[in-house]
């Protein structure tokens, strides 16, 4: 395909070739709206030629997009212009799979294991929603600069088959070096297809060399089909045996004999693979500190449930944003307005709502009240037990009552002190760890309860305690979370540690509601679809499915305000007030998107409604905002009124409460030039412009205005 540098496809421009293969070239490629650069995806013209072609590209599409998982690369956007038809994805700093495998040959089993987890893993959850990849191999799959792999092309062979030009031409769909027996037969395929292809790209990893060579692409399908499997341990004999056996099943010729899914290939991998435990020898006389996670992928999905935790979880406090911003100013009909929301701070403002609700729920306990770690669970004794038990029981139970007496005023030396003296007593008791991680990070003293965690985790496993190992996991990952936060404030590595703690097979199912949590900072769409796996992975939970839906209808109604789109915004207020009828932000929101559907009585309920629900929360800031809005609609009345005097005092009310919303004063100096009083109108404009800062639509708004301030010729 020609380079297409340059030209603007749809709202894309093209920045630089990234690579092509026989389907497609890839461009980086910005899209100014979002403020973004996205990987496009552009088919040769011939396809645009093909209606047939079209119309299943726009359907594939469409189920392609919908695919939400951590280890599928997101598709943003699909079209066709200027005779091109294109997919938008999300841009990954990185290579493939296929340049590392060019750069380093065979893979170590880690790493062997962590891609075929996280690939396994998307494909499982891919062909769950009815979907076949068709076109598995290294170079369709990328690895981000921390190692994550993300699975791309969906579907695209599926949707060339449609295309009258390819069955014409009697070409080949998919790539002959990864192709199953029945896909190079042109049989009809399914989800095992995949998985053999998988199997392909396994043994590539593991033995530096394809499974089968020939001189012509057509000669290697036929090898495929007809010709025995070489042996990977003919090629590396100190292959475990293991791990040839599960490589031998992917490759058998008929489906029926692969691993039935995806999810059971990738569990007989981790078994295969599975490295060395730590005795309890080991794990009393060497305490194991992990401050980085190590990659061991595993999909979320089989992630072990956690039921109640025999020790109270204490989640870290919610994070701080960098800047406190306030919430969109209510919108002007039949403007574009100056929202505060682009860019960081609809970011900002889910964290000071998260804030709110991360205190009250997963403190689970008023706001004056210590969070008091719960005493480690004793067995009842009698007078007939052996002496020595009940002695050290009755000793750890005492010691527990020190620790609650010593959180209630405030003493967490001394608490610590307690704990670990219970540790002394019972070294092999897990859930003593754990609680002494809690207790050094109440101190702050986050590596050091890192550390605890892990001890708690090792402990637990070997003795087979899953709740408390996922917990332990869980609560080891938040704490290296907030030592990163606090040395770097990076959110992509913060994510890039919970990303490897979530491919572990001992993941509690909340962690990826944490990540939500960390992608409000960062990527609104990813946060959205965290909190949908959270849901769902957390269905008999009190709080996590609540709270994903309320942070799902805020990003949404937000991004829906944003774009203006005022009824997908009132659905999803309307949902996050109903979800959460305390929450002031939610009833603000609300008032902005009735006063930009022009329906001012509701407006009004929902701001006076906002005022005294964050008064009650002591918010100064959010009642603040919602007597602005008030008055904001109270100026637009009067101006419906034909009350410009009412008006303007209405506005400057409204500028005096919220002083840092640019369109404010553009809006106040119309009304200004209506009345004749020109020079207020032009300090307004020249404040207005000069507060737009980088916003275009803002800038152009603001510069018509002082425009129309000057005399006509």
């Amino acid at each position: 395909m020609e380079d297409l540098t340059g030209k603007q496809l749809g709202p894309y421009q093209i920045v630089a070739p990234l690579g092509e293969g026989g389907m497609a070239a890839v461009f980086k490629a910005y899209q100014p709206s979002m403020d973004r650069y996205v990987a496009l995806k552009v088919l040769p013209r011939h396809f645009a030629n093909d209606p047939e072609f079209i119309g299943r590209f726009s359907q594939e599409a469409k189920v392609i997009a919908n695919l939400q998982h951590p280890h599928i690369l997101p598709v943003h956007d699909f079209g066709e212009a200027d005779g091109y038809t294109y997919l938008a994805m999300r841009f990954i700093e990185g290579g493939t799979l296929g340049d590392w495998l060019k750069n380093n040959g065979p893979l170590s089993l880690e790493k062997i294991r962590s891609i075929i987890t996280q690939v396994g893993g998307a494909l499982d959850y891919a062909h769950a929603h009815g979907v076949i990849h068709r076109d598995i191999k290294p170079s369709n799959i990328l690895v981000d600069e921390w190692g994550n792999c993300l699975l791309t092309d969906f579907g695209l062979a599926k949707m060339a088959e449609s295309s009258s030009h390819l069955t014409q031409t009697g070409g080949i769909l998919g790539t002959p070096a990864y192709m199953s027996p029945e896909q190079g037969l042109g049989k009809k395929i399914d989800s095992r297809s995949d998985i053999y292809s998988l199997g392909v790209v396994l043994y590539q990893m593991a033995i530096g060399r394809l499974p089968y060579q020939a001189e012509t692409p057509m000669a290697v399908v036929i090898k495929h089909i007809h010709d025995p499997l070489p042996p990977p341990s003919k090629f590396k004999p100190d292959l475990p045996e293991a791990l040839e056996r599960v490589i031998l099943k992917a490759l058998a010729k008929n489906p029926d004999d692969r691993f039935a899914t995806a999810v059971e290939m990738v569990n007989a991998l981790q078994n295969a693979t599975e490295p060395p435990t730590i005795t309890k020898a080991e794990a009393a006389l060497e305490p194991v500190i992990a401050p980085e996670p190590e990659i061991d992928l595993m999909e979320l999905e089989t992630a072990v449930p956690v039921p109640s935790p025999t020790i109270r979880p204490k989640p870290l406090p919610p994070l701080e944003p960098t800047v406190v911003e306030p919430p969109p100013e209510s919108p002007l009909p039949g403007r574009k307005r100056n929202y505060w929301l682009i860019g960081g701070g609809l970011v900002g403002l889910v964290a000071i709502i998260l804030v709110g609700l991360l205190i009250a729920n997963s403190l689970g306990q008023d706001e004056d009240t210590p969070d008091v770690p719960e005493p480690a669970e004793v067995t009842a004794v009698t007078e007939n037990n052996n002496p020595p038990d009940r002695q050290n029981a009755q000793t750890i139970d005492e010691l527990f009552v020190v620790v609650d007496e010593a959180y209630a005023a405030g003493d967490i030396d001394r608490a610590l002190d307690a704990i670990n003296q219970a540790i002394e007593l019972e070294p092999n008791q897990p859930d003593l760890y754990c609680q002494r991680g809690y207790t050094q990070r109440d101190m702050e003293n986050y590596p050091a309860a890192a550390e605890s965690f892990e001890q708690c985790r090792v402990m637990a496993k070997e003795q087979q305690i899953h709740d408390l190992q996922a917990e332990a996991l869980g609560q080891s990952t938040l704490t290296q979370v907030e030592i990163v936060l606090r040395q770097t404030d990076d959110i992509q590595k913060a994510l890039s540690i919970v990303d490897d703690a979530l491919q572990k097979p001992d993941a509690p199912p909340w962690l990826i509601c944490e990540r939500g949590e960390l992608n409000t900072w960062y990527d609104n769409e990813a946060a959205v679809a965290d909190f949908k796996a959270c849901k769902n992975q957390n269905p008999d939970d009190d709080y996590w499915p609540w709270r994903a839906e309320s942070v799902i209808n805020m990003i949404l109604g937000y991004m829906a305000l944003d774009e203006e789109d005022y009824r997908a915004a009132l659905e999803h207020f309307s949902n996050w007030t109903d979800i959460a009828p305390d929450e002031y932000w939610a009833h603000c929101a609300l008032g902005d998107t009735y006063a930009g559907l022009n329906e001012y009585a509701p407006a009004l309920d929902q701001y006076v409604l906002c005022q005294q629900l964050a008064q009650a929360h002591d918010d100064e800031s959010a009642a603040r905002e919602a007597q602005s809005g008030q008055s904001y609609v109270q100026a637009r009345m009067a101006i419906d009124d034909g009350n410009v005097e009412q008006a303007l005092e209405n506005y400057n009310r409204t500028v005096d409460l919220t002083p840092d919303n640019a369109s404010l004063y553009c809006e106040r100096g119309e009304l200004h030039q209506e009345l004749g009083h020109i020079d207020e109108a032009r300090n307004d404009f020249v404040t207005c412009l000069e507060m737009s800062g980088d916003d275009p639509d803002g800038r152009a708004w603001a510069e018509d205005l002082l425009r129309s301030l000057e005399p006509s010729n």
